[in-house]
């Protein structure tokens, strides 16, 4: 099992507000593949695939949990949010017939 370390930083500017969240990911894993990660951490390297799922996996779960206390303490979300507007009727009507599902 290796044990990797994060801290998700959130900042409301102008210094009104931030969030910490301090953390450990555990990831068990083939024995000789943990040696070799380990052999390349400490050449301060880490695989782009390790990298990108370990970001992923910090970001997708602080995001949600930073959105909650934002919600909670009345500050605003820290990351745009999923929008509904309304479309013209002509560009709607386009937009369906341009459907190619």
């Amino acid at each position: 099992v290796l044990r990797f370390n994060f801290i998700y930083s959130v900042n409301y500017e102008p210094k009104f507000a931030s969030m910490d969240f301090k953390g450990a990911v555990l990831v068990m894993m083939d024995p000789e593949k943990a040696k070799e990660i380990l052999k390349e951490w400490k050449k301060r390297k880490v695989a782009s695939a390790l990298r990108v799922a370990l970001f992923n996996l910090v970001i997708s779960k602080c995001s949600i949990k930073a959105l909650q206390l934002a919600d909670d303490l009345s500050l605003p979300p820290h990351m745009p949010l999923p929008k509904i507007s309304v479309q013209d009727k002509d560009k709607a009507e386009k937009a369906d017939t341009d459907y190619a599902g």
